[in-house]
């Protein structure tokens, strides 16, 4: 009698921890991603990286099946030293693919790029310098780069390729848009009298 006692103990005690486990909330528990990996642009090599892969992607979306132009234009940079370089890697690698670069935006196939930096104070990414024991790094980077690339076809979008990688919270002048400075100006009416 005393082992039913027991064992009817322990499946009430196991039935509660269960149910306990599913209590509601009034939101979500936050938790961490499973295990990924984030390239780290680290020299002006993997601008060019990442503009091959661009380029490549660009020559899927107008593989010959969809009879596409072999002429592009390429909208210009913003005034980074990052989208300056840029630019000039997917023109390269765009022309390797065969492609003729439009001076002007008269081709009805275009791209256009921009980017987003993104700065994270609280962030606990290990990248950077010394390796560990399965040749990462630790070093602690706060600094994420959004590459964002439109395909336009006829003022639509037909494809979009987006690329997310990290950078070293030092060479953020590097992908900041630098402001240009404006000189204000007056008009004047003159009018003529003789």
């Amino acid at each position: 009698m005393k082992g039913i006692k027991f064992l009817v103990l322990g499946i009430i005690t196991v039935f509660m921890v269960g149910c306990q486990q599913h209590a509601f909330t009034e939101a979500p528990k936050p938790t961490n991603q499973w295990f990924s990996e984030q390239y780290m642009v680290q020299a002006a090599h993997h601008w060019d990286v990442m503009a091959f892969s661009v380029s490549n992607n660009i020559l899927y979306y107008t593989d010959d099946r969809f009879n596409l132009p072999r002429q592009i234009y390429i909208a210009p940079a913003a005034n980074s030293v990052f989208e300056q370089n840029y630019r000039e890697y997917l023109k390269s690698h765009l022309t390797d693919h065969g492609f003729a670069i439009c001076p002007e935006d008269t081709c009805g196939l275009a791209v256009s790029f921009h980017t987003n930096t993104i700065y994270h104070p609280t962030f606990p990414v290990k990248t950077g310098y010394r390796e560990d024991q399965h040749n990462r790094y630790n070093r602690l980077q706060k600094s994420e780069l959004v590459v964002v690339n439109d395909i336009h076809l006829d003022g639509k979008i037909i494809g979009t390729i987006t690329r997310t990688k990290y950078f070293k919270d030092g060479e953020f002048q590097n992908y900041e848009v630098k402001k240009v400075k404006t000189v204000p100006t007056k008009t004047y009416n003159v009018s003529g009298t003789n």
